[in-house]
């Protein structure tokens, strides 16, 4: 069970049980580590291996009771959706996610799933229905193999999901730098190529 964020500070680097080929990390130093070590010692090769960032906000995590829960579930169904790779719940309403053994595809894939899920909650609570806001940017591992620079990546990126209308989706696809899907650069209007590139480039925006 996710419950890193009850907790005021990290704790030591460990690998939680595994359930079938999934690792669960507690915290964001513990995640980057682990994913480093992952990404060396897999079967997999680098370029089928995508690290997403997965934000949360919305009315469902705003009371503390609540937002255990809501956090909860959302650990729970993105945990029934990897296959293979590893999770974790870094604080804030923020999750690392490292998919292994898929294409760039699929992880766009993956993400549009993911946050059909998560536009669709509704939380009865206390006589209110309340409901989750979520983003999400990723990379593919090609050139940078270290779990730190590729999770900065990926927050970096879900920045520029996060300014998007419509679907909140933006993945890196770092060997041609430039978006995986052509559906997910046209959501950037107005912005040539060398601007989208330093969006991605900006300080973390939440």
């Amino acid at each position: 069970m996710f419950d890193s964020y009850t907790r005021g500070k990290p704790e030591p680097i460990r690998v939680l049980p595994r359930q079938d080929m999934l690792a669960i990390f507690n915290g964001r130093a513990s995640f980057e580590d682990g994913v480093s070590r992952l990404i060396g010692a897999a079967s997999h090769s680098a370029s089928e291996c995508a690290v997403l960032y997965v934000a949360l906000d919305g009315a469902a995590l705003e009371d503390a009771a609540a937002n255990r829960k809501t956090l909860g579930l959302i650990a729970n169904m993105l945990r029934a959706r990897v296959k293979s790779g590893a999770l974790a719940y870094l604080g804030e309403g923020r999750f690392g996610v490292l998919l292994q053994g898929v294409s760039g595809r699929d992880a766009v894939a993956f993400c549009r799933d993911a946050l059909s899920v998560l536009d669709g909650i509704r939380l009865h609570w206390q006589g209110e229905v309340l409901t989750v806001q979520a983003w999400i940017g990723g990379t593919m591992a090609e050139i940078h193999h270290d779990g730190m620079t590729l999770l900065e990546e990926a927050e970096h990126a879900s920045c520029v999901a996060h300014a998007k209308l419509g679907r909140k989706l933006h993945m890196v696809h770092e060997r041609q730098e430039s978006s995986i899907s052509v559906q997910e650069e046209d959501a950037m209007p107005g912005l040539d190529r060398s601007q989208r590139q330093g969006l991605l480039r900006r300080p973390a925006c939440i």
